[in-house]
């Protein structure tokens, strides 16, 4: 089961964000291969549906039609399954260990808060 759900919030979608989240999105794959995770995206429907084109696997998708960032990641963190959860801007990416030391936090002990 995945420890982790990363939410990418998405309020927009031309070239420059296609190719921006499409490497947000690679850099989740090669730092969660070695730890399972779930995959959220979340903002209006309209850019949902073109983010879909993606073709990205194994991703939920949570409708926001709200443009606030705050809004949008309140409304992912209610459906996140896991019992952690991580941000990640569609112009942002993880550094390739960012997901072992997490879980290396996670699994220490109770009294490491994460946040």
């Amino acid at each position: 089961m995945a420890q982790i759900t990363t939410i990418i919030p998405v309020h927009k979608f031309d070239d420059e964000v296609k190719t921006l989240l499409e490497t947000s999105v690679k850099s989740f794959a090669a730092t969660s291969k070695n730890n399972p995770s779930d995959l959220m995206f979340v903002g209006p429907k309209d850019v949902l549906d073109q983010v879909k084109t993606l073709n990205i696997h194994e991703a939920e998708y949570v409708e926001n039609e709200n443009a606030w960032f705050s809004a949008q990641i309140n409304s992912a963190a209610k459906k996140v399954k896991t019992d952690y959860f991580a941000i990640l801007e569609y112009d942002d990416e993880f550094t390739p260990i960012w997901f072992d030391n997490v879980v290396k936090y996670i699994n220490t002990g109770d009294d490491i808060a994460v946040y």
